[in-house]
């Protein structure tokens, strides 16, 4: 229950936090003339919601703002732009974005001890669905912008009391996302501890038992193994004489799939290095 209550507080206040914050005009202004001098960008990149979610909007919000305070603090390699060198991310992403990601990890740990405690498989897989159900209704509760169109239409709703957001990590995003990660969490319970079949899931075990090696290396490592792929593979064309060899279609942007192709061929080498770690049974833990 102190976790549940940490989950409410942590999520009530960062909601607050944003709710009591509005930009100042000047600052407004500021960013406008940025966007379009800088990025060539209109008013539509900071205006994607109106009324109470308008303070969730993108570069405007109050962890945007906090941002243009915090990270100013700091060297960095932008040429100044009135006084400033940082003030927007391009993408909308914010420092604070790790307070809610708090939340996240909360629930993590709460189905964790809940598959480690002495309930019944079948009491567990049950308790799993109502959190997954719960957080959909909620979710689906405070923010009508996800529900389907014709619903919508239908029904005529159209509030938000905070909109999900991925990209800052919204209250409601992490109470929406939380129910995916319980509803996957809930079937693959039912599958692979139930009805017991595991034999499909090594795969993901290999991953699983190494997730933050798996983790680090998509985010540290992918443009050098992509870029390792493509000195290597074109090796292998030229020996065969290959014009439209395995590196065309990995990397040449003249075919359709090639994005979804080197994707694919790129996690299989994260993954086999899992494999290797795996098989050696060497786990990287925190």
């Amino acid at each position: 229950w102190i976790q549940i209550a940490a989950c409410v507080a942590i999520l009530g206040g960062y909601w607050y936090f944003f709710y009591q914050y509005t930009i100042p005009p000047a600052e407004r202004n500021a960013i406008k003339e940025y966007l379009a001098e800088k990025h060539g960008l209109d008013e539509k990149e900071i205006s994607q919601f109106t009324g109470l979610a308008a303070h969730w909007n993108k570069h405007t919000n109050a962890a945007a703002a906090v941002d243009r305070v915090l990270l100013n603090w700091f060297p960095r390699n932008e040429e100044p732009w009135r006084g400033q060198s940082f003030w927007i991310n391009r993408g909308g992403y914010q420092t604070l974005n790790f307070v809610p990601s708090i939340v996240t990890m909360l629930l993590g740990v709460l189905a964790g001890r809940l598959l480690r405690s002495e309930w019944t498989p079948r009491r567990k897989l049950e308790v799993l669905w109502y959190a997954a159900f719960g957080c959909f209704l909620f979710a689906l509760a405070i923010d009508t912008n996800i529900w389907p169109d014709a619903i919508r239409e239908w029904t005529g709703a159209r509030w938000s009391l905070c909109p999900v957001v991925k990209r800052i990590w919204t209250p409601s995003w992490t109470i929406f996302s939380g129910g995916w990660a319980f509803a996957l969490l809930a079937f693959f319970y039912w599958v692979i501890e139930i009805k017991e079949r595991q034999r499909w899931s090594f795969p993901f075990i290999v991953v699983g038992m190494n997730s933050i090696t798996m983790y680090m290396m998509a985010q540290l490592m992918k443009p050098w193994v992509a870029r390792m792929l493509k000195i290597h593979l074109g090796t292998i064309d030229a020996l065969f004489g290959w014009d439209h060899g395995i590196r065309y279609y990995l990397f040449s942007s003249e075919f359709a799939y090639q994005p979804i192709l080197q994707a694919c061929t790129v996690l299989l080498m994260l993954w086999l290095v899992c494999l290797w770690l795996h098989h050696h049974k060497i786990y990287v833990r925190i």
